[in-house]
This record gives structure tokens, C-alpha cells and sequence, in this order.
């Protein structure tokens, strides 16, 4: 048979479209280390080697989750815009881990060290999420849609590091040198989704899958992703002081940097279609349809009423696997950053301390799919549009591109109001110019689906880099008892400010081209409540603003229309609050702690479409507790209960002033961790 190698290597897929349920184990860590000092052909050698591994599992079976799509119809029951789907889920993660590390350093003399520390880390993220999914859009037919996706991915960091320190005596020049190199890695193999649909049940209509329909929906398949990236980073600094005076710190400091980041994305989809090119799977009980390797038999197709041209029946394969192929399979970036910089530390006298530098960088990044680049493809060649099954239909993939030199001062002015070695007050005033540039995965036209946020998420090759004036004022006051507190009042001015926007079935980032800013006020203290109790308290308030207009152009030359927002900058809390109350009895060896942490209603994403609106994180009120005993001269115990209140973690959309709609709400209970360690 011509097909009979194909069918042979269909059934080489596993039959793991199935989900299973058990009782979890205890989440739990194991970790070990061991260091000491010795001699090495009569150098000092300081090792350190270590080893962790933990295993956790998180499990909510009544999350709920909405999604809006692309509709400015309002239903009439509810009064809110059209288009949202109402989502029931159980939600499962299980993540398990190790990582070690190993570390040593040499001192060659006293003025000169090497170290070298080799760190990797290894982490794999099973989820699983069922959904039944109800269609809420009025000028629609109701329909029940049920989904079971399964994502297992795996990352993997190697982190190697070298550092030198060295001191020259006669001219008291300090010389540091360190470089890094990280090779990641995830992978991200045979995410399944697994949908059904039906229509009212009241019609009694049968239950199908989704249909490969080239617009929104990709039906049933597997996809598969690999991802290298690889980032190499050097720095050398040098710092000389220009004064013999031991009461003023008088001095200059001088360096340069590069890094390089190499990253390359590989994907692979492979759609089910039952045989005879039929793009709908029929199974009148979802939960009990298998895709075993019997489906892909070649099979008689005479039920289907199709005979061949003597009146024999045809056959055909049951179930096939469909390889979708685009040149967005394959995508890379590549980027370097080149700086140096030079700074003076001056003290005027003994109450005024000045200093300032400036940083001058040189950036370069780009990326495109292979494909394109291999061709070596103008930026505006027709055969960059191509159509696929997304969100949306013609995608056109341009080069990302971003070639810039920045020039990035610095200044501070330190003012010591009260000079006191024990208990000193000090005034701060700080100016500094920063930039963020967009990642290469932001960069890149490219879209992909987001597990987390069940929504495909573009990136935009037209981003520019992001820059901020950054202005703060500090008084800080310590005191003979320990005790300190500090006041800083700061105001920060954002250009291209980077949003997450939301078009319905998909979300993409932007630019916005006007000015944002926020600006706030932080107070911090430390202070004993009374002999052994201390409490710790950080207190932040922010006032910000962003407003433009989320329109934009596609790569392909199309208008998109969106909407004018103004409101808090994204991701921007009003408000975060930190808080700590320890006790500690050191005569027997007991510490106990109670931390509380809580902050503002944040935007995390921008309504952008019609009548979509923002999604905000709510605020939750997060409580843990710690407690940890010595026993005798080599063990300790500690417990921890994280999460104390179990508090509901809810991200709405915001519809006027109420936050009704969920678009997700999910807790995954109190964790209590218990730990026995030796020390020896």
C-alpha cells in the first residue's frame, strides 16, 4: 500500500491525549552543601558546592476565567459588550526541579583573586487545564465548547562565571573583571488541545471537534517547540582614587561592557484530520474518544457513500496527521549591546558629597524567521505574507530591527546633615537616564500561544526602545538603637512606553508615543517594638498616567483600529505595602516571624479593541509564617506556612468602575513547608 509507511510512522505519536487524577504527594525540597578553606600548592582555596531538588503540586477545581473576542454587541441580560466567553476550569501545575552549584576561589596573593562558580538549573511545568467554555454573544447561537489542554515544558539554564579582582598597592588602582555565559534551553514538546463543540443541547445536535477554519481556531493537534538562547556577558571596570586624603572619598571609575544574546526558536504543529480530507472529528462522547494508534489504520471509506469506477468501495486512512508548515516555523534573533562608561566620586567636604558619570551604549538587535533571511528578503518583498492559521488570517513578517548609540548621564548629590558615625542623617538627591529596549520575543512579528493567559500573544517588529528620566529625592535618619527610617519622594518620565494590548483573539505590544510618567512618595523603618521584637515596614504610593490612542499599523501596511485610553500605567500598582513583625530569643535559639504583604489594583493588559476592556490584578492580602529552632550544635528545624489566608488570586476586566468580570480567579490553598537541616 502507498500510504502504509505513513500509517506506520502516525502511530509513532503516543496515545497520551488522556488525562488522569490522583491524590498528590506532600510539594517538598531536598537541598545540600558543603564548603570549607584550604591550601593549593600553598594558595588559599575557598570551594562551595551545593544541590537542591523540590517538587510541588498546585490544584484548583473551580477556577473560572472569561475571554472577550472581537464584538461590540452588548447582551441585553447582562448589559455588558458582547463576544466573552464565560470559562469553567480545573487547573493543575506540577513543577519539579533541581539545581546545584559549584564555586572556587584562589587567592593568589594578598592582592589578587580568581573564582570560578558553574550553577545549572533544571525545571519541568506539567499543566493541565480542563475547560467548559459557554458562548455569551447574543447575535450568535449558544454553544458549549469543552477543551483539555496539556503543556508540559522543560528549561534549563547552564550558568558559568569567572571574576578577578586585583589591587596594585603603590598606585591603589582596583581592576575587577567578570564574564558569564548562560546557555538556555526550553522545551516545550506535544502541548495538546483536545476541543469539542456543540450546539444547543436542546437541538440534540451531535458533538464534534473544532474544525481547522483558518481564522481563530486550530482544532485538534500537537505542537511542539524548541528553544536556544545563549547569552555571553563581559565586564571590566577600574577604579583609581585621585586623593591621598584618608578622611574624603575623592574618586574616579571607568569601565566597558559587552553582551551578546543568540536565540533560536524552532516549531513544529501537527493537525489530526480524519481521513478523506474530512476536517471534523465526530464522537458522540468526547470524554471516552481515544486517538490510539487503531485510528490510524487504512480502512474501508464505503460509509462515507464514495465507490470507486466499478462500484468497489475506497480506502483511505481513519485518522491522519497533517505537518502545517510556515515560514514563521523558524525564527532567530540575535543582539549585542556595547558600553562604556566613567564616573567621579567627589567629597567637597565633609558634609557634601558629589558624583556623576555618564554611559554611552551601542545596541544593535535583530531578528526574522530563517526562511526569510535566508533568501535574504527585502523588508517589503510580497513573499513575506503568507496566510496561517491564526488569529489572524494574513500574517506578514518584517525583519525586527533596532540600530542605536545612547547616551545615559548620571548624577547625586549626598548631603550628610548630621555627621555621626552611629546614628548619621543623610540627604539624597539623584538624576539618572535610563533605557529598556524590547526583547528579541517582542521584536519579533512572530506570534505564539501563551498557556498562561490562554491567548495568542504577537510581537511588533516596529517597537522602539523605551527611555526614563528617573528623579528622586532620600532623607534617611538612623539612630543608636538601630532603629532607622527614610522618606523618598521620586518621579519618573517614560518615552515609548511598552503596553500589552488586547484585540479580542489575540494581544500584541505597543509603543505608546506620548509621555508617561508616575511619581510617588516611599517610606522605610526598621524599629525594635521592645527587647527581641522587631518590626519592618516599606510603604509605597504612586500616582500615574498613561494615555494615547492603541491604533496601529501592521507589518503589512493595514490600519488597526483601537481605542484612547488614559489611565495608570501598566503593571503600576497604586499602592504596594510590605510588612514584618520578628521575634527573636538567640539564648535558646528560636526565631519566629510574621510577614504581610498587599498592593493596588494593577493593569495587566489593555483593552484595546471596541468595546474590550482593561484586565486589572486585584488586590490580595497576603500573610506567611515562619518558625525555626536550633537543636544543639548542628541542627535546625523550620516551618513554614505560606499563604495563611489562602487568598483568591483575580484578574477582572474593569467595566465602568466594577471588577465583576473575572478574567481568571483561581487559588491553589496554604503551603506548609517543613525542613530539617544539619549543619556540620
Amino acid at each position: 500500500m502507498l500510504n502504509a509507511d505513513a500509517v506506520k510512522s502516525e502511530k509513532t505519536f503516543a496515545n497520551n491525549w488522556a488525562t488522569t487524577s490522583g491524590k498528590a504527594p506532600f510539594n517538598f525540597s531536598q537541598s545540600f552543601s558543603i564548603g570549607n578553606q584550604t591550601k593549593l600548592f600553598g594558595k588559599t582555596l575557598g570551594y562551595l558546592m551545593g544541590f537542591r531538588y523540590s517538587s510541588a503540586v498546585q490544584y484548583d477545581p473551580t477556577a473560572i476565567g472569561n475571554r472577550y473576542g472581537a464584538s461590540s454587541s452588548t447582551d441585553t441580560v447582562t448589559n455588558k459588550p458582547g463576544g466573552y466567553d464565560i470559562l469553567h476550569q480545573q487547573t493543575s501545575k506540577e513543577t519539579r526541579g533541581w539545581s546545584a552549584l559549584f564555586g572556587a576561589a584562589v587567592k593568589l596573593n594578598a592582592n589578587n583573586t580568581i573564582s570560578l562558580l558553574f550553577m545549572p538549573n533544571v525545571t519541568g511545568v506539567n499543566n493541565v487545564r480542563s475547560v467548559t467554555k459557554t458562548k455569551q454573544n447574543p447575535n450568535d447561537s449558544l454553544f458549549v465548547q469543552k477543551d483539555t489542554y496539556q503543556q508540559y515544558e522543560s528549561r534549563s539554564q547552564m550558568i558559568y562565571q569567572l571574576k578577578t579582582d586585583h589591587y596594585f598597592p603603590a598606585s591603589k588602582l582596583k581592576i575587577e573583571f567578570n564574564t558569564s555565559y548562560t546557555a538556555g534551553k526550553s522545551i516545550l514538546p506535544d502541548l495538546k488541545d483536545t476541543p469539542y463543540t456543540s450546539t444547543d443541547p436542546v437541538q440534540n445536535t451531535p458533538v464534534y471537534s473544532r474544525p481547522l477554519d483558518g481564522d481563530r481556531d486550530i482544532g485538534i493537534g500537537r505542537y511542539y517547540r524548541y528553544l536556544d538562547e545563549n547569552v555571553f556577558d563581559s565586564r571590566l571596570s577600574a577604579e583609581l582614587p585621585i586623593s591621598n586624603s584618608a578622611e574624603f572619598v575623592r574618586k574616579i571609575k571607568v569601565g566597558v561592557a559587552f553582551q551578546h544574546n543568540d536565540r533560536q526558536q524552532d516549531n513544529y504543529y501537527y493537525q489530526l484530520m480524519e481521513g478523506n480530507g474530512n476536517e471534523y472529528i465526530s464522537a458522540a462522547n468526547p470524554s471516552a474518544y481515544a486517538y490510539g494508534p487503531d485510528r490510524f489504520d487504512i480502512v474501508a471509506i464505503a460509509n462515507h457513500g464514495l465507490t470507486g469506477d466499478h462500484g468497489d468501495s475506497l480506502n483511505s486512512v481513519q485518522q491522519f496527521y497533517d505537518r502545517i508548515l510556515y515560514p514563521n516555523n523558524r525564527m532567530f534573533g540575535r543582539s549585542y549591546v556595547r558600553s562604556s562608561f566613567a564616573m567621579l566620586d567627589y567629597s567637597l567636604t565633609r558634609a557634601i558629597r558629589l558624583s556623576g558619570g555618564a554611559r554611552i551604549e551601542q545596541a544593535y538587535m535583530h531578528t526574522d524567521c530563517n526562511m526569510f533571511d535566508d533568501l535574504n528578503l527585502a523588508s517589503d518583498d510580497a513573499r513575506r505574507n503568507f496566510v496561517a492559521p491564526s488569529p489572524i488570517n494574513d500574517i506578514t513578517i518584517r525583519p525586527g530591527e533596532l540600530k542605536e548609540v545612547n547616551v545615559l548621564p548620571s548624577a547625586s548629590l549626598i548631603l550628610k546633615l548630621k555627621q555621626d558615625e552611629v546614628a548619621p542623617i543623610n540627604f539624597r538627591l539623584n538624576y539618572s537616564k535610563t533605557v529598556a529596549r524590547p526583547s528579541l520575543r517582542e521584536l519579533s512579528d512572530n506570534a505564539y500561544y501563551d498557556y498562561e493567559l490562554n491567548k495568542i500573544v504577537y510581537g511588533n517588529s516596529q517597537l522602539k526602545t523605551v527611555t526614563i528620566d528617573n528623579y528622586d529625592l532620600r532623607l534617611e535618619s538612623y539612630f543608636p538603637s538601630g532603629d532607622n527610617v527614610s522618606v523618598s519622594l521620586f518621579y519618573k518620565e517614560f518615552r515609548n512606553h511598552i503596553e500589552v494590548a488586547d484585540f479580542g483573539y489575540y494581544l500584541i505590544w505597543l509603543n505608546n508615543p506620548n509621555t508617561s510618567w508616575a511619581k510617588g512618595i516611599e517610606i522605610e523603618t526598621k524599629y525594635n517594638l521592645i527587647k527581641s521584637l522587631e518590626f519592618r515596614a516599606n510603604i509605597t504610593l504612586v500616582n500615574s498616567r498613561s494615555a494615547f490612542n492603541t491604533s496601529y499599523t501592521k507589518a503589512d501596511g493595514a490600519l488597526v483600529a483601537g481605542r484612547s485610553i488614559d489611565r495608570t500605567m501598566l503593571n503600576q500598582a497604586p499602592y504596594v505595602i510590605n510588612g514584618m513583625l520578628s521575634y527573636n530569643l538567640d539564648k535558646i535559639g528560636f526565631t519566629a516571624s510574621i510577614s504581610y504583604n498587599r498592593q493596588g489594583a494593577r493593569v495587566i493588559s489593555t483593552g484595546s479593541y471596541k468595546d474590550i476592556p482593561d484586565v486589572y490584578e486585584l488586590p490580595r492580602n497576603l500573610v506567611d509564617l515562619k518558625f525555626m529552632k536550633k537543636l544543639g550544635k548542628h541542627y535546625n528545624v523550620s516551618l513554614k506556612i505560606m499563604d495563611v489566608l489562602n487568598t483568591e488570586i483575580v484578574r477582572a476586566y474593569k467595566i465602568g468602575d466594577n471588577y465583576d468580570l473575572y478574567f481568571d480567579k483561581y487559588k491553589y490553598g496554604t503551603n506548609y513547608v517543613f525542613a530539617i537541616a544539619y549543619k556540620l
